[in-house]
C-alpha cells in the first residue's frame, strides 16, 4: 500500500507547524519574567486520553503560579466554535482544575478585521499572551491571599 503525501510530509517535518508562533510567545513571556516550558508532559488520571497524558504548547510558571497556554491555529476551530478534540482538551483542563490561557490565532485575525486594527499578528499575539499571563498572575495572587492555592 502506498503511503499518503501527508504521512511522508509528517516523517520529513523537523518541527511542529506552530513552533515559530510558540517560540515567539515564549520569548515574550520570558522577557516579562515568566519561566516557560515548551510541550511539557502532564499526567493526571482525570484526563480523557487513554494514556491520561496531555502535552500543552506552553507551561508558564511564576512564583507558585502554574498555567498552561495553548496556541491554537485553524485545526482547532475558533473560540466560538472549537473542534470536538479542542473542546475535549478544554474540558480536561476544566475538570482537572488546571488554569489555562487560549490564544486562538484565527480568532485574533477575525477580531482584527472586525475592529479595523492595523497591527502585526506576532505583535498582537505577544501582547495578548503577556497580558493574559499577567492577568492570571493577579488572579493567582488573590486566590493565594484567600488560601485557595493548593500547596505544591
Amino acid at each position: 500500500m502506498k503511503k499518503s503525501f501527508i504521512n511522508n510530509a509528517n516523517k520529513k517535518a523537523t518541527e511542529n507547524f506552530g513552533n515559530s508562533k510558540i517560540e515567539t510567545i515564549i520569548k515574550a513571556l520570558s522577557e516579562c519574567g515568566f519561566r516557560c516550558k515548551q510541550e511539557p508532559v502532564l499526567t493526571n488520571k482525570e484526563l480523557s486520553p487513554t494514556n491520561k497524558v496531555r502535552n500543552p504548547d506552553i507551561q508558564i510558571k511564576f512564583d507558585s503560579m502554574n498555567i498552561i497556554l495553548e496556541s491554537d491555529g485553524k485545526v482547532h476551530g475558533d473560540l466560538e466554535q472549537p473542534t470536538k478534540s479542542t473542546m475535549e482538551r478544554n474540558k480536561d483542563f476544566e475538570r482537572t482544575g488546571m488554569d489555562y490561557i487560549l490564544i486562538n490565532h484565527e480568532h485574533v485575525n477575525s477580531l482584527k478585521k472586525i475592529l479595523n486594527i492595523v497591527a502585526n499578528d506576532d505583535d498582537l499575539v505577544r501582547f495578548l499572551s503577556c497580558y493574559r499571563a499577567c492577568e492570571e498572575y493577579s488572579k493567582h495572587m488573590a486566590k493565594k491571599e484567600n488560601g485557595l492555592v493548593k500547596k505544591e
